[in-house]
């Protein structure tokens, strides 16, 4: 065993910190600056005890384990990483994160592994924002507080130790790629905003591929596209409102009451169904024009709750309902509409 505490590293870019058989222990506090930290011939490197292990410029060429209570400070503009850095891959209810203090970009065909539930596995930005490149996943359960932008994958999924839950809230992210919720997993957006696709090329996705993209409180997505595959679900659920433009819906958007869906794009691509007060409350669940919407697609508005429990408003706008959108159902209908679809009742 290599153990290294209360000291600092400093290496040359041909440095090596090698595990070649044995276990490289981070115990306590530490600062590692350039080179390489990598394994061999069964090797391992293991960040536990109280206390943070500081890098800067380091290229991790290995799988690395953060123990709880213990985090990961990293402070260049890059990380490049072959392996997975797994974070609190326990069952340990203490914390464990990884915080980026620079505007840090990973890359190098890695992941982070988000190993606990709830705030026991965190991702973390101070001032800052990370940078997932196209090679690169950000996955499991646990918590991004983090000012993020996603060119590679962000996936919600169950494991050994985690119940599958990735929250995503606090700082503004965009989304440039996909962001998905797999089989058994939820994928928690809550209290923040979302822009997708905001420097071209092909549309950002939050995809319920099998799990469920879940719109929690309050949230804002702009732009790209809204999808299910697999029996995957999208559903908005509690207090507070989903805002949103410019999307592309392709699977049933279901808003559960008390809650609302105000839209304040000047289209909206709807080839999907968006179901308003699913659950049959005496709550009011309802859909908000606040632009010259037109609506394309073909696509439907399902009032499920009846009366004022379901509802369609325009606020001090016009939507235009295209000839391939149908509003079903019963409900309420407020406000300023060009149908040129169906409309239909019961």
């Amino acid at each position: 065993m290599l153990e290294i505490t209360g000291i600092t590293v400093t290496q040359s870019p041909a440095g090596v910190i090698l595990g070649d058989g044995g276990e490289v222990h981070l115990n306590g506090s530490q600062t590692i600056n350039g080179g390489t930290l990598r394994t061999a011939n069964g090797g391992t490197v293991n960040r536990s005890g109280n206390g943070n292990t500081t890098m800067s410029d380091v290229f991790i060429d290995c799988d690395v384990s953060l123990v709880a209570p213990s985090g990961l400070i990293y402070g260049s503009d890059t990380l490049a990483c072959t392996g997975t850095v797994a974070i609190n891959d326990a069952s340990s209810v203490n914390n464990s994160f990884v915080q980026f203090n620079a505007n840090t970009t990973l890359s190098g065909g890695g992941r982070l592994f988000l190993g606990g539930s709830g705030n026991d596995s965190q991702v973390i930005t101070s001032a800052s924002t990370f940078t997932i490149a196209p090679d690169f996943t950000v996955e499991g359960s646990g918590d991004i507080a983090a000012s993020l932008i996603n060119n590679g994958l962000v996936r919600a999924f169950p494991s050994a130790n985690g119940d599958g839950r990735l929250r995503l809230y606090s700082l503004s992210k965009t989304n440039n790629s996909q962001m998905v919720a797999d089989t058994g997993g939820v994928l928690e957006i809550t209290g923040m905003t979302i822009t997708q696709n905001a420097e071209g090329g092909d549309d950002g996705e939050l995809l319920a591929d099998g799990g469920i993209v879940e719109f929690n409180g309050s949230q804002t997505v702009n732009g790209g596209v809204m999808r299910t595959a697999n029996g995957g679900r999208l559903v908005k659920i509690g207090n507070g409102n989903l805002t949103a433009s410019d999307l592309t819906l392709e699977g049933d958007l279901e808003l559960q009451a008390p809650s609302g869906f105000l839209y304040g794009g000047l289209s909206f691509v709807n080839n999907g169904v968006v179901r308003i007060n699913t659950t049959g409350s005496a709550n009011n669940g309802y859909m908000q024009f606040n632009a010259d919407t037109v609506i394309t697609g073909d696509g439907r508005f399902a009032l499920e709750g009846g009366g004022d429990d379901s509802q369609l408003i325009t606020s001090a706008s016009t939507a235009t309902f295209g000839p391939d959108q149908r509003v079903e159902g019963e409900g309420k209908m407020f406000g300023s509409y060009v149908l040129e679809g169906v409309l239909a009742p019961g």
